[in-house]
């Protein structure tokens, strides 16, 4: 029972680690940040970002937010995702809260991996900011993995990192559950 504790505890600080966010630097003219979860297990999910403009010259009213797909071994899956529009504040910083779903542009999606890279489209102009050679672009990427190892660890890690209270009541309640089972299992009750 010791052993198992201790291999309890051990799982649970690994899954306590976070991953540090490492941000733009500054000498960029354009920074995609990432503020919600780098790691997706599902299809369809919520992204939190903020686009950064340290040039605010870049900016106009025409300038959407897009992504791009690619698979793990970076070959275009998807030029163009959906494009969704940005405003920017007096500080020339957009935040934007949209749901990506891979399956909308794509008629099946079958890789288990996929990188989402996003991109700024400016209309007016007709260019993608991350093709324009004048124009220095920092994007931080999301990475879809539909493994089902990695995304059993990856809701643990999740429901951990957003809920440890929760998490770790729960898994009390489970060590204890174990514990008395074998307990009952062991006892006069169920000897023959």
């Amino acid at each position: 029972m010791k052993k198992f504790m201790t291999m309890m505890f051990i799982i649970m600080c690994l899954l306590s680690i976070k991953a540090t966010t490492i941000y733009a630097t500054p000498s960029e003219d354009v920074n995609i940040i990432v503020n919600s979860e780098k790691d997706q297990y599902s299809k369809m999910f919520d992204v939190d970002l903020t686009v950064q403009f340290n040039k605010e010259e870049l900016y106009n009213d025409q300038v959407y937010l897009a992504y791009h797909l690619y698979d793990i071994n970076n070959k275009e899956i998807l030029w163009e995702g959906q494009r969704f529009p940005i405003s920017v504040n007096d500080k020339g910083i957009s935040y934007v809260k949209q749901t990506i779903n891979l399956e909308s542009g794509l008629s099946s999606l079958k890789d288990n991996y996929v990188k989402v890279v996003f991109d700024l489209v400016d209309e007016k102009n007709t260019y993608w900011f991350s093709l324009n050679p004048k124009v220095k672009v920092s994007s931080e990427v999301i990475i879809f993995n539909n493994d089902y190892f990695k995304k059993f660890v990856g809701t643990l890690k999740l429901s951990f990192t957003n809920h440890p209270v929760i998490f770790s009541v729960n898994a009390a309640f489970f060590v204890l559950f174990i514990f008395f089972f074998f307990r009952i299992r062991r006892s006069e009750l169920f000897s023959n």
